[in-house]
């Protein structure tokens, strides 16, 4: 059962990833306001605002789904322990029936 191991150790390892790289997504490729114009008087700013709220919004929803993803991940991971688990614990049984054999 060791793959199975490995393979939940991986899958822990990515959603600890996913959620490090997710920590960091505002800074790196949050927009400040100015940068679109948003800070800008009239029909410009109004725009620039408005492409802001909206680029703000879509960033936010990658992370929540991004957040989601990690926790299955996790889940996963679990999951797959778990069945390693149970697989080691029914090895062991039949071995113990039937000593001798592989």
């Amino acid at each position: 059962m060791d793959g199975l191991q490995l393979a939940a150790r991986r899958l822990a390892q990515e959603a600890t990833r996913l959620t490090e790289a997710v920590a960091g997504l505002h800074s790196a490729a949050g927009l400040a306001p100015a940068a679109l114009a948003a800070d800008a008087p009239g029909r410009l700013g109004e725009l620039g605002r408005a492409v802001h709220a909206r680029w703000t919004a879509a960033l936010d929803a990658r992370v929540r789904e991004a957040h989601a993803v990690a926790a299955d991940l996790a889940t996963t991971a679990d999951a797959v322990r778990d069945a390693a688990h149970g697989y080691a614990g029914t090895d062991h049984a039949a071995r113990q029936r039937h000593p001798g054999q592989r």
